[in-house]
């Protein structure tokens, strides 16, 4: 029989711990912050030094221009949308005022409508129709005297 050797023991005790997920994420986190800190600075350090050769600055400024381009897109959405959202906006508080000023007006068109039914039972009764010719026509009663004033109010005296 072959021996086991000591390495693979170690090996595989260690795959067979226990493992602790705070440490373990902690431990990760640690090594993404590491890796993109190197990133960024090797990104500084590219950006800093001259380019090498004629190709390395021509790439360089095609990617920079589709940077810029991209970004332009970006921003042309950005404004569509914002032009869409506000328009739409500006619509529905334009609506709402229109519904606000057309309940208003139904309201006050419902209460002429309750004055003119209760007028409606009254307007056979011969108080009614005197009241009116009085007030609409402009008529009195025999041996009544009617005054108008300069200010067009009219009143009338009952001479008896």
């Amino acid at each position: 029989m072959a021996r086991k050797s000591k390495g693979r023991i170690e090996k595989f005790n260690k795959n067979n711990e226990l493992l602790d997920f705070k440490k373990a994420r902690k431990e990760k986190e640690k090594a993404e912050k590491a890796a993109r800190k190197a990133h960024r600075a090797e990104q500084k350090r590219r950006r800093e030094e001259p380019p090498a050769t004629e190709a390395e600055r021509k790439h360089r400024e095609r990617r920079r221009s589709k940077l810029r381009y991209k970004r332009l897109i970006i921003g042309v959405i950005a404004a569509v949308l914002v032009l869409v959202v506000g328009f739409s906006t500006w619509n529905i508080v334009r609506l709402k005022i229109e519904q606000k000023q057309l309940v208003a007006k139904q309201e006050q068109l419902e209460k002429k409508k309750k004055k003119l039914k209760s007028e409606m039972k009254t307007v056979n009764d011969p108080e009614y129709i005197e009241q009116q010719a009085r007030r609409q026509l402009k008529m009195v009663m025999p041996g009544e005297v009617l005054y108008k004033l300069e200010d067009g109010k009219d009143t009338k005296d009952s001479n008896d």
